[in-house]
């Protein structure tokens, strides 16, 4: 709907006026994040491009580039939504190329499949599965199961797409053997079943 708006307990629109009346650009720049992913998730793109150019430009003067890199990332996904995929691969090419010199590289993996997902739909498979690489070099891959369905479901899709049906088999085994295991954890009730259904 035209008027609809993200739900929140309190309005992000009322947070945001008190926060320009504080003056508090940390706060102004996490209501505005919020607010473009918000307005993305419900199609409404110049709005959450609005929120989150705003971001842009205030990280651009005051902000960390680690928070600089997050919003480049953040508007790849709202052109990504919007299947708008060379905006997005612009932002997400910025994204990873400021992650990368950063201090806190926690993200990288994820901006890698970013930009894997996006050069899947232009067909540039071989430069996806380079970036599908990198994400599995992260030091905590093996103890991140939501990354690794990540990283062997671009694998399947990419190997698939080049006719390389041996390899896209492989991952796609190890992609059932990821979904099987976790099941099996929820059945002992190790995790919950949101925390599967998150996972898949």
């Amino acid at each position: 709907k035209s008027g609809q708006q993200p739900n929140s307990p309190i309005s992000w629109h009322q947070a945001l006026k008190l926060s320009e009346e504080l003056k508090s650009t940390r706060n102004i720049c996490t209501i505005c994040t919020n607010l473009s992913v918000g307005y993305s998730t419900i199609k409404q793109t110049d709005t959450a491009l609005e929120y989150a150019n705003r971001c842009l430009q205030l990280y651009q003067e005051y902000g960390p580039q680690q928070d600089l890199a997050s919003t480049y990332n953040n508007l790849g996904s709202i052109y990504k939504d919007a299947q708008d995929y060379e905006n997005a691969l612009i932002h997400y090419n910025k994204a990873l190329e400021m992650m990368i010199k950063g201090e806190d590289q926690s993200h990288v993996f994820n901006c890698h499949l970013n930009i894997a997902s996006i050069l899947y739909h232009f067909q540039r498979h071989e430069e996806a599965i380079a970036h599908i690489d990198e994400a599995v070099k992260f030091k905590n891959y093996e103890d991140l199961a939501n990354l690794r369905v990540r990283c062997f479901e671009h694998y399947t899709k990419n190997f698939k797409a080049l006719g390389r049906y041996n390899e896209a088999l492989e991952y796609a085994e190890k992609l059932n053997e990821e979904h099987q295991k976790r099941l099996e954890d929820m059945q002992e009730g190790m995790i919950s079943k949101p925390e599967a259904e998150n996972y898949r």
